[in-house]
């Protein structure tokens, strides 16, 4: 029995974190870094998609083993006003960068990284408008949301 109530609680404790992650999902084409995956077919499919719904194109490369990555997923959906700027605005497409697989044949079109994560925004036919390093987000072991907000609205339709 007092498993089961511990469990009951530790589920309540995640249900918040569950219905923000919903209202993000949509804005996803590919939510999880993933080295099997095909970027080519990722963004084809994507720019179909951003062109019916005229948005803009957000590439964020990274990957699971970068915690800055993980750190930036969970803030986009803690906080509201990045996430209705995000659905208003945006597709988001992950493109994984590891050991395994840098996808070095896809990035090789885009400006280079010097750290992680790192931002491409796409028009939605495709094309790149801007590179830009995570770190110019981040203070302190955590991120700035006044800086995110600024860079999402200024690359916003």
């Amino acid at each position: 029995m007092i498993r089961f109530v511990l469990l009951f609680c530790f589920a309540l404790t995640l249900l918040p974190l569950q219905a923000a992650d919903s209202k993000l999902r949509p804005v996803y084409t590919v939510a999880k870094y993933d080295s099997k995956r095909d970027p080519e077919v990722d963004l084809d499919a994507t720019v179909k998609r951003a062109s019916e719904e005229k948005k803009r194109i957000m590439i964020i490369v990274g990957g699971n083993w970068c915690g800055w990555c993980r750190r930036l997923e969970r803030y986009f959906s803690e906080k509201p006003a990045l996430a209705k700027v995000l659905a208003e605005n945006y597709l988001i497409m992950k493109v994984n960068y590891d050991d395994d697989n840098t996808n070095g044949d896809f990035l090789v079109d885009y400006p280079d990284i010097s750290d992680f994560p790192h931002f491409y925004i796409l028009d939605s036919r495709g094309r790149l408008l801007h590179s830009q390093s995570g770190s110019k987000m981040e203070s302190r072991g955590g991120y700035k949301e006044a800086a995110i907000l600024a860079f999402l609205n200024k690359w916003a339709n």
